[in-house]
């Protein structure tokens, strides 16, 4: 034993040395030097080394610390460091880091501007009022900093009649301020409403709200206040939000006015023309009306036939956003005297409340699935009831075969069908690409199959897809199916594809696994109802608010983002695993035919317009 060695003193603590210093430890395990206080006898002390660790301080949190020092953050997600805590222990303590988000404050940007920050970013306020965070500055330190938030935003045009906010943590008043200057609620309505608002029945009621992130009850009341009030959405514990009435007449109708779209190549036409079949093989004298888009509103096909259509019961297949203006123009003359039965779509989960004046032509509504009954349910004062489409395809008995279409017999085709001029970005075949690309690449014995129409209507998004789909494997149909043609092109295909965000219905989906074709579609909207892991593969995928209005879809409201790499995933198991995929596909076409034929939906519509006062 060395000199030294026999003069150590009695705190030197040599595992507290070797883990405060790693270099050392190292040349200790190596044998490049005796001992840790061998080290600081020679080098240590007057290097001014640590003799040990330093405690972590009290209230030290991890998260706080690497918020704070982005490229500690960015060594532990590297791994080049094991964690905050221990560079904090190793070399930030040295270095005088900061660790507390109060701290912090002590030393604010110079321009950052407290209360615009809390008005551009109402969750923000609401945090700071729940003290999640001390300060907006803190959240910005902590959240906005990496999402990219600006320290400074622009405040809007404020009424000023609206409270200043007395504070950071007068919620209330920032929200009011964030509002646009003609927004109808005034800050004593929002006081109010608050005081009487229900937070759990409203994230009950609207399950889209509450899958977002950390919504507690502050910012279930701003999306309300921000986004709901304008989209129609109950406020539970404030109104009464379903306020049923039912038509009720002592006549006896003998027929069915049927008016819809007949004649136009769409989901909701093919729809009507198989509701019109199935009343008709039950024995109901159907008298069908078609109608068409026209400038500025619509007109009959055939006048004499909307002339001629006598008292009935009156289906009027024309969704909300179309109604008001049928009523006021060719379709007025039905309402006397009739029950009025509005057969109605609709693919968000919040219904705009600019078509609640549509509720007042009719008795009830009938709509195609689950998710249509809650959106519409929520906000209607007549009764709503569930009434599917029937899925019917045409004889496949002398359909064209693939060399019709061009296709390979011996490729394995995936497909996808959509309207490009009926907001593309809803049914989203850009994501169904993006996945068969990824899963395949150049591959000739995969293909996937584009069907699509309405090109003239959207030039821009046909520009982009047709870039998307240069590919040898890819081919694309840019035209109108005949009903044949169109069963017969699902016919062939080995497994359809819907990326969808969302579904009133998804007849499409719905139609190939009546053909027993194998489904991947979103897991999410009205497809919900028949589609199942057992029968079906579905998609896994995200909520997300939509930044941009996209044809009747308001910006703020919310549908799916489908995983487009679950997707690939899932191409892969149905072209790899065949024989599973057609068993899943042999189950669908079972199931289809029990709950969704001609006649099962026939007597359905039936039974209730017998109720309704019906007789043959």
């Amino acid at each position: 034993m060395t000199q030294s060695d026999q003069q150590a003193e009695p705190e030197f603590d040599e595992s507290g040395y070797l883990a405060a210093n790693p270099d050392v430890a190292s040349a200790v395990a190596r044998g490049d030097i005796a001992s840790g206080h061998a080290h600081w006898a020679a080098f240590g002390q007057s290097e001014g080394r640590a003799l040990h660790l330093p405690p972590l301080p009290d209230g030290f949190d991890e998260t706080d610390y690497l918020a704070l020092n982005p490229d500690v953050e960015a060594a532990v997600a590297t791994g080049e460091m094991p964690s905050g805590a221990y560079h904090w222990q190793h070399f930030g303590f040295r270095e005088d880091r900061d660790w507390r988000l109060e701290k912090a404050e002590e030393i604010q940007d110079p321009d950052f501007d407290e209360i615009a920050y809390l008005t551009a970013n109402i969750d923000a306020a609401c945090d700071v009022a729940d003290g999640v965070f001390s300060t907006g500055y803190a959240h910005w330190i902590a959240n906005g900093r990496r999402e990219g938030r600006a320290l400074r935003p622009e405040m809007p045009a404020v009424d000023p009649e609206r409270p200043v906010p007395r504070d950071r943590r007068d919620w209330l008043a920032i929200l009011g301020r964030s509002l646009p200057q003609e927004h109808p609620l005034t800050a004593d309505k929002i006081q109010a409403l608050w005081r009487a608002f229900d937070a759990a029945g409203y994230l009950a009621l609207y399950r889209d709200v509450g899958r977002l992130r950390d919504v507690g009850a502050k910012k279930a009341f701003c999306h309300w206040v921000r986004h709901g009030f304008g989209e129609g959405r109950a406020l539970p514990g404030t109104e009464v939000f379903r306020r049923n009435r039912h038509a009720t007449t002592t006549a006896a109708f003998t027929h069915v006015n049927y008016v819809g779209f007949l004649t136009e190549t769409s989901g909701l036409a093919a729809a009507a023309r198989a509701n019109i079949a199935a009343l008709r093989a039950c024995g109901v004298d159907v008298r069908a009306i078609g109608i068409r888009h026209v400038e500025g509103g619509f007109r009959p096909d055939d006048p004499a036939m909307l002339e001629a259509a006598g008292d009935g019961i009156n289906l009027f297949h024309i969704n909300a956003d179309h109604c008001l203006r049928f009523f006021l123009g060719c379709g007025e003359r039905f309402l006397s005297g009739a029950v009025n039965i509005g057969i109605w779509a609709w693919e968000l989960e919040a219904f705009p409340s600019s078509w609640n004046n549509c509720f007042a032509a009719l008795d009830e509504i009938w709509v195609p699935s689950r998710f249509c009954e809650r959106a519409i349910a929520s906000r209607s004062p007549i009764p709503v009831r569930v009434m599917p489409h029937v899925v019917a395809v045409a004889s496949q008995d002398a359909a064209p075969a693939r060399d019709h279409f061009g296709i390979p017999d011996d490729a394995f085709l995936f497909s996808t069908i959509f309207d490009i001029g009926s907001i593309p970005e809803r049914k989203n075949p850009l994501a169904t690409i993006q996945a068969f690309k990824a899963a395949f690449g150049a591959r000739s014995d995969v293909m996937l199959a584009v069907k699509c129409h309405g090109s003239r209507h959207a030039p821009d998004y046909a520009a982009r897809l047709m870039a998307e789909c240069d590919a040898p494997n890819i081919v694309v149909f840019d035209r109108i199916f005949d009903d044949a043609e169109l069963a017969a092109f699902k016919g062939i295909t080995d497994c359809f594809v819907s990326a969808h965000r969302s579904e009133g219905f998804g007849l499409n989906i719905a139609e190939a696994m009546l053909l027993g074709t194998p489904v991947i579609a979103t897991g999410y909207s009205g497809n919900m109802d028949f589609m199942t892991p057992a029968n079906s593969f579905p998609l896994r995928h995200r909520m997300v608010n939509l930044r941009h209005t996209q044809g009747p879809y308001p910006a703020g409201y919310c549908w799916a983002e489908p995983d487009v790499a679950h997707l690939r995933q899932l191409m892969l198991q149905v072209e790899g695993n065949r024989a599973g995929a057609v068993e899943k596909g042999r189950r669908a076409a079972e199931e289809m035919i029990k709950r969704y034929s001609g006649g099962v939906v026939g007597e359905a519509m039936l039974r209730q317009i017998v109720k309704l006062g019906f007789s043959r």
